[in-house]
């Protein structure tokens, strides 16, 4: 199945925006259900936790909220808890 056309994410939040997007992603479930032959799905657990390296538009997990990384967002690296810090030495 053909993943649908999402419209453009704007700035502030917008009612008709969002009535659009949940208007195709039900669209796009109850279409992957009929195909399916089978309730519909969607596996969420694979969604990135931050924006940081992801292109716009792409949707991450913000503490159980969907969110749209958009032009201008700033995402800080994170570090998981195998990262390593060098020293450093001042002369």
């Amino acid at each position: 199945m053909r993943p649908p056309a999402f419209p453009t994410p704007t700035k502030e939040y917008d009612p008709s925006y969002f009535n659009t997007l949940l208007r195709i992603i039900t669209q796009y479930l109850l279409a992957d259900a009929a195909e399916e032959g089978l309730g519909a799905h969607i596996d969420f657990s694979t969604i990135p936790t931050t924006g940081y390296g992801l292109a716009v538009g792409f949707v991450y997990n913000s503490a159980g909220f969907l969110k749209v990384v958009m032009t201008g967002d700033v995402f800080a690296a994170s570090f998981g808890p195998l990262s390593r810090m060098g020293t450093a030495t001042a002369a």
